[in-house]
């Protein structure tokens, strides 16, 4: 199984598709990814939260069969292909501010919650 990563910085072209289609892999975890993302061949699931208009935090694409599943967090995505689990997911940087979904003063603890947050809601 061929598994790519990308942060999509909220663009999309048909430039963006064929880097993407090119790259032949069966799974993309991808971030930042714009709601006029469309990957011939595969099924994306995003998150329900968006971290700005038109943008959400966090995608799995596949073209291998696929299932949804819940967020484990605001800014991530999580979905099933075959018999593994595969997050994309997006973690405070530095200067993230407070707002939703980090929770925290401190750059080490906005990471440490949501690190925290994704492990107790993968666990099986």
């Amino acid at each position: 199984m061929r598994i790519g990563t990308w942060n999509l910085a909220g663009r999309w072209s048909p430039d963006h598709r064929d880097l993407l289609l090119g790259a032949d892999c069966d799974v993309w975890l991808l971030t930042e990814v714009s709601e006029k993302t469309v990957l011939p061949g595969y099924a994306i699931h995003c998150t329900s939260a968006r971290m700005a208009a038109r943008r959400h935090w966090a995608g799995v694409a596949s073209r291998l069969p696929s299932a949804a599943l819940p967020d484990p967090h605001p800014a991530s995505a999580a979905a099933q292909v075959g018999g593994w689990v595969f997050v994309s997911s997006i973690l405070p940087w530095k200067g993230c501010g407070s707002r939703a979904p980090w929770v925290g003063d401190r750059h080490v603890d906005k990471t440490t919650h949501a690190i925290d947050d994704l492990m107790l809601r993968l666990r099986t």
